[in-house]
């Protein structure tokens, strides 16, 4: 059975969720267990809690959001542009106490991506070139997660742009 990180997507998930977890900002507001990775297979079958707590938050979930590129973007490369999002879900309403320090060093913990991200390689080869953030959706309401949990929630996502050689993508 192959290696099922073996694959770029996984990679850059892996390295993504390598920065928010050793951010130490980050590790003293969020609890190690409210890190939900949706990529670890070392995790649970079904990693996101049903029945939370006060004790569930700060949560900090990665998720996939969209996929976009260019098979052929120059003579011998391809593209392809990966969106994830983080989902911070505070249990809160009062934005200094979890919102705005979880956003906060959230950024922060990103700004290592040129570290982190352009040491993966698949291949043999690098090939995360550039990483943004992209739009943020913040509400006080509870419109951006299905469990019904009051206070601050937000969706930031975060655009990672990938290149390959094109000759490297075909099946041998």
């Amino acid at each position: 059975m192959p290696d099922l990180h073996e694959n770029p997507f996984s990679l850059v998930y892996d390295g993504l969720m390598r920065l928010a977890r050793d951010d130490a900002g980050l590790s003293e507001l969020i609890a190690a267990k409210n890190f939900i990775d949706l990529v670890d297979l070392r995790e649970l079958r079904y990693p996101l809690k049903d029945r939370v707590q006060d004790a569930d938050f700060p949560e900090l979930t990665l998720v996939d959001q969209a996929i976009g590129g260019q098979m052929i973007r120059n003579s011998s490369s391809s593209m392809v542009q990966k969106t994830y999002a983080w989902i911070i879900v505070t249990g809160q309403e009062r934005l200094f106490e979890r919102f705005y320090p979880v956003e906060w060093h959230l950024f922060r913990a990103m700004i290592g991506w040129r570290t982190v991200l352009t040491e993966l390689e698949w291949d043999g080869q690098g090939f995360v070139k550039k990483v943004d953030f992209a739009d943020s959706t913040a509400a006080l309401a509870e419109a951006l997660n299905a469990r019904g949990v009051r206070g601050w929630s937000c969706l930031w996502q975060i655009n990672v742009e990938m290149w390959f050689p094109t000759n490297s993508l075909h099946e041998d």
